[in-house]
């Protein structure tokens, strides 16, 4: 019998992952997640934070990357790069928490 393959697709957008991403936000995640999760975080503070003051300002304030998935999805969806960036980190994070079960198999 031969093995299984398992197919991860990146950059498919058609979906609002930040629902997904909230979940896997709250899951009992692995440290290499939770690493991966405050290090994304902490890399949109600094791309927001290199924005002119005017840019910045029309963010909402937060502090963390529950908040940003707190926002409502239509403030979400007025970001086109912030919310790239979301699915992203979601199908990232998706992979390293796949990963890291297959690791302790």
């Amino acid at each position: 019998m031969g093995s299984q393959i398992q197919i991860y697709l990146f950059g498919d957008q058609t979906f609002d992952a930040t629902v997904k991403l909230r979940d896997l936000c709250r899951s009992n995640a692995p440290p290499i997640l939770e690493s991966f999760l405050g290090k994304a975080y902490y890399q949109i503070r600094t791309e927001i934070g290199q924005l002119s003051a005017r840019e910045r300002e029309s963010y909402p304030r937060f502090s963390s990357l529950h908040d940003i998935l707190s926002w409502e999805r239509t403030h979400i969806a007025n970001y086109p790069a912030l919310q790239s960036a979301l699915t992203c980190i979601y199908q990232l994070g998706e992979f390293i928490r796949s990963a890291d079960s297959w690791i302790k198999r």
